[in-house]
């Protein structure tokens, strides 16, 4: 008896770890029969292994890849894709479409894309502009920091389409026709962003700024003169940008905002 009790919980314990009713009866030279027999006296539900719980494990195994996948590709769980990702019916308005369509634009365009769907729609959900997207000359769009560089999270920002068109433009016109010597000396300083991250001021500014040729002479009261011509490694002294300034009539005793 001692023994059957011993089997019998082994029985019991293999079948809890996925063994199949076929395999513990061909391990003890029994019968399917005789196996049910002993787990229904042990009071063991089929469902509770064997066939059942490898399925179930199957099934668990195959949802957690399919939601690793949906995490790698569009950054989100399937629940969350399917809350917000709309219909075909619903055309641009729809979440997912309206991403497709900005990915393929940005391919056309050659502009590199680094955004998930989900972090595009984090922006947008952010801006509180959604229902406001694309709606005639007032309405909003996304965006990139200096119209330059990826579409990506740090780089983006939710704005209007006449201010787009209008940045757009004005870059443009800075970058291909015309060159001032203050545009000089932020080149020499590394550029915008390097200027706009250092001094805390928006790179659009630092854009105006190159196109005017001009430099805020609160910039010589705060230290980020000092700090700009620190950038260009003495390239422009601060005093070299301080005539800068009086060079394009500017009086260097009026601070500028």
């Amino acid at each position: 008896m001692s023994y059957d009790r011993e089997k019998h919980t082994t029985i019991v314990s293999l079948f809890k770890q996925g063994k199949t009713l076929a395999e513990i009866a061909a391990q003890y030279s029994l019968t399917r029969q005789r196996i049910s027999q002993i787990l229904a006296a042990r009071g063991v539900d089929k469902s509770e292994g064997g066939h059942h719980l490898n399925v179930a494990l199957r099934s668990a195994a195959r949802k957690i890849e399919r939601e690793k996948e949906h995490m790698e590709r569009y950054g989100c769980t399937r629940e969350q894709f399917l809350s917000v990702k709309g219909n075909r019916n619903q055309g641009s308005k729809s979440p997912c479409q309206a991403f497709h369509n900005q990915y393929q634009n940005a391919v056309i365009r050659k502009v590199e894309w680094k955004l998930k769907f989900w972090e595009w729609w984090q922006v947008w959900v952010e801006s509180g502009k959604w229902e406001e997207r694309g709606r005639g000359s007032e309405g909003y769009c996304m965006c990139r920091v200096g119209d330059e560089g990826a579409y990506e999270i740090g780089n983006v920002y939710i704005g209007t389409i006449v201010h787009n068109s209008t940045l757009g433009r004005t870059l443009a016109f800075e970058r291909t026709e015309r060159r001032t010597a203050f545009y000089y000396v932020i080149h020499s300083a590394g550029g915008r962003k390097a200027v706009s991250e250092e001094l805390g001021v928006p790179r659009q500014y630092i854009s105006q700024l190159a196109n005017n040729g001009s430099m805020p002479n609160c910039w010589v009261a705060d230290g980020r003169a000092a700090k700009l011509s620190a950038m260009t490694g003495g390239a422009y002294t601060v005093d070299d940008l301080i005539r800068l300034s009086v060079s394009l009539g500017q009086d260097p005793n009026k601070e500028v905002a």
